[in-house]
């Protein structure tokens, strides 16, 4: 994928252009839309939304058809905002999980992950060529050096496979060297996995399996299952007469870890989400507790046995 970056502000288009000055596949132009063809442009929901449809509130970027002959591009992709919450004095505020990711890369990261869903969807219609219009990103700033940054790292990260922030798993486990690995899983058990439970792994779950055949903390807790156990656990959730009677179904969630006391961590497949969940076997909630599995793995290995995600 090729990145178009425009402005018509010629400072604010030099400083993108120091921060990208070493990709080949990423170009500034000065203009009010770019020249090159375009596939998609970005465009922050405020401009969007009440144009072309979608649905504000939303974690993850949306591609939207413009039908309107306006002259844009035929689609527009429209990042998200970090979730919020409200506080206990009613006030509005990011919540605790998102707080240390930066708005751009937040936008950033989803919108170059979905782009990468879209690619794998529409095999006839990719998405190669996206421009970044910066005024209808509301990042038209001169002096905003954190914007061009956070782009550049989700890029990266997007031209290495790892659209979202996907993690370096060998990194993160040499920060915790009480955190047990295991051998690798073989690729075809994975496959095997995804067909039984008609399910997609979500990728950063693969792609540590393709590492480790699961991961425990200090205490023997499998924070993340070995993937037989994934397989067998999901199985018991979904088909399990008593289960049945006393939850709400399971058929959605893909169980993947536990904290050792009861509660279970999971992704939704239905629609399929990036974030961690987990489940309360007491009260049968279903909440977020982290934005990603790196995170997840990182508060649990931190956790020292605390019930971290309260």
């Amino acid at each position: 994928m090729r990145l178009v970056i425009t402005s018509q502000n010629a400072d604010t288009l030099d400083r993108w252009q120091r921060v990208f000055e070493d990709f080949g596949d990423v170009i500034c132009q000065r203009g009010l839309r770019a020249e090159a063809p375009i596939d998609a442009v970005l465009m922050a929901g405020i401009f969007a939304l009440e144009r072309y449809g979608g649905r504000p509130g939303v974690q993850e970027a949306q591609i939207l058809e413009n039908r309107r002959g306006d002259g844009w591009h035929n689609l527009v992709i429209v990042p998200p905002g970090r979730p919020m919450t409200r506080d206990a004095q009613g006030h509005w505020k990011v919540q605790a999980a998102y707080a240390h990711i930066q708005p751009a890369y937040f936008a950033a990261s989803r919108s170059f992950r979905a782009v990468e869903e879209w690619n794998a969807r529409h095999v006839e219609r990719q998405i190669s060529v996206v421009e970044i219009n910066l005024p209808l990103m509301d990042m038209d700033n001169p002096v905003d050096d954190s914007s061009p940054q956070s782009f550049k790292k989700a890029f990266m990260e997007y031209r290495e496979g790892r659209p979202g922030g996907g993690c370096r798993w060998p990194e993160l486990v040499e920060a915790f060297p009480s955190a047990e690995l295991r051998d690798p899983v073989d690729p075809g058990t994975l496959d095997r996995i995804e067909s039984v439970l008609g399910q997609r792994l979500p990728d950063d779950l693969r792609s540590f399996l393709l590492g480790s055949d699961g991961l425990a903390d200090e205490y023997g807790t499998d924070v993340i299952w070995p993937a037989e156990r994934i397989l067998g656990d999901n199985l018991s959730f979904r088909n399990d007469e008593r289960y049945k009677s006393l939850y709400m179904e399971f058929d959605s969630l893909m169980f993947f870890g536990d904290n050792g006391g009861g509660d279970q961590f999971a992704f939704v497949r239905r629609p399929e989400r990036h974030e961690v969940f987990v489940w309360d076997h007491e009260t049968d909630s279903r909440i977020l507790a982290a934005p990603s599995l790196e995170r997840y793995a990182r508060s649990a290995l931190e956790s020292d046995g605390e019930d971290w995600y309260r």
